[in-house]
């Protein structure tokens, strides 16, 4: 499972820069370059509302739509360590996988 690194801080599932779901998913079918790619589990934070009950995790399953990048496996990211960007994102398509590379 890659190390996740997420600065999506509008994300009601963003603590700490890590991610409190288990697993997350990338979408990015036809992507040929990062701002091509999106975090789908997105999920934009409801006035003040924060997530304090669930757990961050620094390591997470990552299934993967963007099958053009040199870390997708069978629709899974095979990075050791990926990055999820899009500060102050308002929906999933302003995020993306900072990680991807075109193969």
């Amino acid at each position: 499972m890659p190390q996740l690194s997420c600065c999506v801080d509008s994300c009601t599932h963003n603590k700490e820069n890590c991610c409190c779901k288990n697993t997350i998913k990338v979408g990015g079918k036809k992507a040929e370059k990062p701002s091509s790619t999106c975090c789908e589990s997105f999920h934009e934070q409801d006035g003040s509302f924060t997530n304090s009950i669930e757990t961050p995790n620094a390591a997470l399953d990552v299934k993967c739509d963007a099958t053009n990048c040199i870390h997708n496996c069978n629709c899974s990211c095979a990075a050791d360590s990926i990055d999820v960007s899009g500060v102050s994102a308002c929906s999933c398509d302003q995020t993306q996988c900072s990680s991807f590379q075109e193969r």
